[in-house]
């Protein structure tokens, strides 16, 4: 089964611009399933880039997940590349 559906958003070039500054880039990911472990992401985007975080929010009220998440890369390029390589795919 897929533990979900990439959908990334890029950001602002302003936004870029400061999170380049602290030697870091965070991509948006949507659309996850609610079954999705931090490790999932993890494990998945590892095997291609360097990733320093990730981060699932969850619904203060109830602990669930939001269905959506960050991953926080070391370099621009790999983010970028990523975001190429796994927009749109069912994982």
């Amino acid at each position: 089964p897929s533990i979900f559906t990439s959908y990334f958003s890029k950001m602002s070039e302003e936004r870029k611009s400061s999170k380049k500054r602290q030697g870091r880039i965070s991509l948006l990911v949507r659309n996850m399933s609610y079954r999705t472990r931090t490790e999932d992401v993890r494990r998945l985007f590892s095997k291609h880039y360097e990733i320093k975080d990730v981060y699932l929010p969850k619904d203060h009220r109830n602990g669930e997940p939001r269905g959506f998440g960050f991953i926080e890369f070391f370099d621009e390029g790999d983010a970028m590349d990523a975001m190429d390589r796994y927009d749109g795919a069912d994982l």
